[in-house]
């Protein structure tokens, strides 16, 4: 497959004529370009690799297009601390690394993961520590499911798309794993179906996040909005998303200080 048509399979939900508009201007629009090997593209002064057999990396270079309410609000942020859960490749890793000290990333799907650490060192960010614990409710284990389409995009500890890989995978909580940072300015949390889990199992960060911007479906979306609102979080809706629901964003009391 050229790397033209792996592209547009992985396209975001815009139309024809922005999509290739956007090759065209990031020089991705060669019909006749070799999809047999690694690729590493540039786009917004950063560098993201594309993998042999993995083009739904893209989505990470143009995570601008495919949720631009939720990416503009994110790279407004700064601070000291930035978590993101669920990094899956870096797309808001890599993008935020300069506007915080220190970022946390944490990506428990292996093939992921590997790319993630592979675009933390194209851009030679030293502040991004990364993690490969799926967060959750407790300490102990856990199976992580791949859908049978192999998006790593929708890796979860929550068994949704049917039948697919999985894997045992060690879970730990946002309690547990931050339990030594005294704030932490941004909080992103995207484990498809898994939020709900997430929150439950950071009661302590929670009283100390300042702001958070996570995925929600209607499955979840009750159960997440009594949490929030438990802490205090002021919330208001960015993208919505035709698969899985809308994109949150929620401002706790530290935000004003």
């Amino acid at each position: 497959m050229d790397l033209h048509r792996a592209l547009w399979s992985t396209r975001p939900k815009t139309n024809r004529l922005a999509y290739y508009s956007f090759l065209a201007k990031k020089g991705l629009g060669r019909r006749n370009a070799d999809f047999g090997k690694d690729v590493v593209v540039e786009y917004d002064g950063l560098k993201f690799i594309i993998c042999k057999g993995f083009s739904e990396a893209l989505y990470s270079v143009y995570v601008n297009e495919n949720e631009p309410e939720t990416c503009r609000y994110m790279t407004s942020q700064t601070g000291d601390t930035f978590v993101d859960v669920g990094a899956n490749v870096g797309g808001y890793t890599v993008r935020l690394a300069a506007r915080f000290a220190k970022v946390i990333s944490v990506e428990p799907n292996p093939k992921a993961a590997k790319v993630l650490k592979k675009n933390i060192e194209l851009n030679q960010l030293s502040n991004v520590t990364v993690y490969s614990e799926a967060i959750s409710d407790g300490v102990g284990e856990a199976t992580m499911y791949v859908p049978s389409s192999g998006k790593t995009t929708r890796s979860s500890i929550i068994e949704r798309y049917g039948q697919g890989e999985s894997f045992p995978v060690h879970t730990t909580t946002l309690d547990s794993l931050l339990e030594g940072y005294d704030r932490i300015d941004l909080l992103k949390v995207d484990a498809e179906g898994a939020e709900v889990r997430i929150l439950e199992g950071g009661e302590k960060t929670l009283q100390r996040t300042s702001k958070l911007v996570l995925e929600l479906g209607s499955w979840s979306e009750k159960r997440i909005m009594d949490i929030l609102s438990r802490y205090n979080f002021k919330t208001f809706d960015l993208d919505l998303k035709a698969a899985t629901g809308k994109n949150l964003a929620a401002e706790g009391h530290q935000g004003s200080q």
